[in-house]
């Protein structure tokens, strides 16, 4: 009797076993912030919708609070929801908060993290035409940084530019592809299941072939090249050959930069253009407004440059009120913790994953009043800035991993949406109202519109 109790207990013993651990490490380890409950091994993953995750969350801060803890399979993560918290992992823990996790498709297509961070007019004549926005916009804001970054434009219908759109397309899909391996590192026979494995290095091989063609034309024709002709690609070149740092920059130094430049940089003036042109078409009279002053100031200009821009307050709030509302990266890219780190009175382990959620932040009632609206008007004469001082605006981070491209890509969207609005007057095709327009989103790190934007343009000059 005694050695079949025994034998059953020996049996059964290991089942137990994680409970006891957990309950035995429960009571030595300090608490962590609340959040909702998960499985075992697989956490709350199960739990979550990725297609608008940064809203998910924003619904869980309301429940468990501005700071608050979920499990990504073996991974420990924390979520920060309030423009305080923002400052403490931001500004006050900048250094401790500041690694990266090292995710498989952006280490792997940013050259195992050498990168930064991990205007066109629609041709169509006095008649009004039908157009998408987003797909006329796409291509035409990336030829723009392949201009700056390689001297070249990649606009002429062929070969070379479908190229060019589908190694940029594939590139923005692999960064944001989810791997089980990176939170449940057993199951990475699922990864390989679904061919990301093999998916992500093609794409590698095939971005890494056409940084390495441009990094060797830019090498014959460097001689040819004043100083006003150069681009980013040159600049990084004579960086290489001429100067001394502690660090050797090497040719995949300069492919991961450009794997910033075009990737991020397009992908995030896009998607802020649009949406900027999204909710101007649901408040008709914030079009009106903001077309006045472009047009009053511009005269008989062919087109606004950048010191036009400057002198346009009310289309730099619109472009700000757009970012607050609709976020190019809603939840900003995970940092790291690396170090034990103490945040709102909770005791964070090193190698912890922190989400700040810039949607939630930018909805914050406490920050901003009636939230959930578009008033342009609240940044006139207002001093909150989206240069990372501001925390409850943080459309680029903040901190040591604000985004590098920052002054660029304002300046970007401005003479973009300027131009846009001074030479076309936009309404929606007939039969379709303001409020017929949606404002659903794509998955993936930017929030991409689900649904095209279709608008009438009529032509102005």
């Amino acid at each position: 009797m005694f050695s079949s109790l025994l034998l059953i207990l020996c049996l059964i013993f290991p089942l137990f076993l994680p409970f006891f651990f957990k309950y035995f490490t429960t009571l030595k380890s300090p608490p962590f912030p609340p959040g909702p409950r998960g499985l075992p091994i697989v956490g709350n993953l199960h739990q979550l919708e990725i297609s608008s995750l940064h809203m998910q969350l924003w619904q869980f801060s309301k429940k468990y609070g501005s700071l608050f803890s979920l499990q990504f399979g073996l991974r420990r993560v924390i979520v920060v929801s309030s423009p305080k918290l923002a400052k403490v992992v931001m500004k006050d823990h900048d250094l401790e908060c500041c690694d990266r996790p090292k995710l498989l498709g952006q280490q792997k297509l940013s050259y195992d993290g050498l990168d930064m961070h991990f205007p066109h007019t629609v041709a169509i004549g006095e008649k009004s035409e039908k157009s998408v926005l987003y797909m006329s916009l796409t291509p035409n804001v990336s030829h723009v940084f392949p201009q700056i970054a390689l001297g070249k434009r990649y606009e002429e219908e062929g070969t070379e530019r479908s190229m060019f759109h589908r190694l940029f397309s594939e590139c923005q899909v692999m960064m944001s592809s989810f791997f089980v391996s990176e939170y449940i590192p057993f199951m990475g026979w699922d990864d390989t299941l679904r061919g990301l494995h093999a998916r992500l290095e093609r794409t590698f091989k095939e971005m890494d072939k056409f940084y390495q063609q441009v990094i060797e034309e830019h090498m014959a024709d460097s001689h040819k090249k004043t100083p006003q002709e150069q681009d980013i690609v040159d600049v990084l070149l004579q960086l290489k050959k001429n100067y001394s740092f502690s660090i050797d920059i090497t040719n995949d130094n300069i492919k991961a930069v450009l794997m910033n430049i075009l990737t991020a940089a397009t992908d995030a003036t896009s998607v802020t253009v649009v949406w900027a042109m999204t909710l101007l078409l649901k408040h008709p009279r914030v079009m009106k407004k903001v077309q006045e002053e472009i047009r009053s100031l511009s005269g008989k200009k062919p087109f606004l440059d950048e010191d036009d821009v400057q002198k346009l307050p009310y289309l730099k709030a619109v472009i700000k009120e757009a970012m607050r509302l609709h976020p190019a990266v809603p939840l900003l890219l995970p940092r790291e913790t690396r170090e034990k780190v103490m945040i709102d009175g909770y005791e964070i382990p090193a190698k912890t994953i922190i989400y700040v959620n810039g949607w939630a932040i930018h909805r914050d009632p406490e920050a901003w009043e009636d939230a959930e609206e578009f008033i342009p008007e609240r940044f006139l004469n207002s001093t909150v800035d989206l240069r990372g001082k501001d925390f409850c605006f943080i459309p680029f981070g903040a901190g040591r991993r604000i985004c590098p491209g920052l002054n660029m890509a304002f300046a970007t969207f401005d003479v973009i949406l300027g131009n846009l609005l001074y030479s076309f007057d936009w309404e929606l095709p007939e039969g379709m109202k303001s409020e017929d327009i949606d404002t659903e989103t794509l998955p993936g790190v930017t929030q991409y519109k689900k649904n095209p934007l279709c608008v009438m343009a009529k032509c102005q000059m």
